[in-house]
């Protein structure tokens, strides 16, 4: 069965998803005409094979997975023809991590922001030298369920990067000594 082609998604109707998923299901248990039994549930066939399942694929959630795919393209390579195109008709003037649906968007846009959502979510900085992380603005802390900095910002620390707070101690080891007083439980080691 042919999927997809590795350049274009769209979010599939979940009723398109569930009738691919019933042909695959009746080729799997029907004996031509007679209607067989299902030994399985489907969810339980779509487990991957390690793990006991037969491996199918739950059709929604590659379709999504597919489309995230496409939405971490534009996050991370935001020079491409597709990012500048986007960018200049859908979020002009931020990034792909606060771009929104908008008015009147196209359907590819549409089903990109469907999987918005799940890459965002899972999304961390990496700090590196700090010149390009927001302090409030991006998710960077190491916490998996918050990794934003929540305490009020000071006026004028708007638009401050990370890189001013970062300061080489011995060894090359970076400490953060003026961030401790903002979010002290998620910064510093427990003992």
């Amino acid at each position: 069965m042919y999927l997809f082609d590795g350049s274009f998604f769209a979010t599939w109707p979940i009723s398109v998803c569930t009738a691919i998923e019933r042909r695959v299901n009746r080729y799997w248990w029907g004996t031509g005409t007679d209607r067989g039994i299902h030994w399985k549930a489907w969810d339980k066939l779509c487990i991957p094979k390690k793990y006991g399942g037969l491996g199918f694929k739950d059709l929604r959630t590659f379709n999504l997975a597919m489309l995230g795919k496409q939405a971490w393209r534009m996050l991370t390579n935001t020079d491409s023809l597709v990012s500048r195109v986007y960018r200049a008709r859908y979020y002009p003037k931020h990034t792909f991590y606060k771009a929104s649906l908008g008015n009147n968007p196209s359907f590819y846009w549409r089903s990109i922001m469907a999987a918005k959502e799940v890459v965002c979510g899972g999304v961390r900085r990496r700090i590196g030298t700090g010149n390009s992380t927001l302090i409030w603005e991006h998710p960077w802390l190491q916490d998996e369920l918050d990794p934003m900095i929540h305490t009020e910002m000071p006026p004028q620390l708007t638009g401050a990067k990370l890189q001013f707070f970062i300061i080489s101690g011995k060894h090359g080891m970076e400490r953060f000594e003026m961030l401790a007083y903002l979010c002290p439980e998620k910064l510093l080691p427990t003992q």
